[in-house]
């Protein structure tokens, strides 16, 4: 058995499924191996989309939709989820481009930057008209503008966020000072009064 097999095994004894222990179901042990392949020092952009490298690019596309709306910032504000939709835009970068995703396969590590014709290739391809209509709309690119705007309103609410709260704390301290210094000018004169009446007894 391979290394996938064996760490497969390792696993399920760890959580106590013995009888799942010693026999690897062949479906699974080809999709651990398929999706270990890749070198361990990168990322599995197939993982990340929760797909098999056998999934065609229609696959690859619905389960991007799905997992960019769960994790969508404006929808879950959690950090973890933030990290998740970063990676999952970068995981479809890649895959969701035929030519990148081969290279990809080929175990090259690539900088997604798709050239003009790979970009008007892939309108082609992703566009769906309504109506029986001419009208072409390009579903992927108005996600992935829409995911941008989206993270770049987190971070720019994120921020007015820090800036109110640091303001708030400031108010709260010249409050407190401002209050400090009413009682003791208040206690001052208290104390004036109470002396001017005992010389006069």
């Amino acid at each position: 058995m391979s290394i996938c097999g064996q760490m497969y095994g390792q696993i399920c004894r760890h959580i106590g499924i013995n009888r799942l222990a010693s026999v690897v179901p062949l479906t699974l042990y080809r999709t651990l191996s398929s999706n270990m392949r890749f070198n361990t020092g990168e990322k599995n952009y197939y993982t990340i989309l929760k797909v098999t490298p056998n999934a065609t690019q229609d696959e690859i596309k619905q389960a991007y939709y799905k997992l960019s709306k769960l994790y969508h910032p404006d929808t879950n504000e959690s950090e973890m989820a933030h990290d998740y939709f970063t990676a999952i835009n970068e995981a479809y970068n890649v895959l969701g481009n035929l030519s990148d995703r081969r290279k990809y396969d080929r175990g090259l590590s690539i900088t997604y930057n798709p050239s003009p014709a790979a970009k008007q290739a892939n309108k082609g391809q992703q566009s769906q008209h309504f109506h029986g209509k001419r009208i072409v709309y390009d579903f992927d690119d108005w996600m992935i503008k829409h995911n941008q705007e989206a993270m770049k309103r987190r971070k720019r609410n994120s921020a007015i966020k820090e800036q109110f709260d640091k303001r708030h704390v400031t108010n709260e301290m010249d409050i407190f000072n401002r209050n400090i210094i009413i009682a003791a000018v208040l206690t001052l004169i208290g104390l004036v009064v109470f002396n001017g009446k005992k010389v006069h007894l």
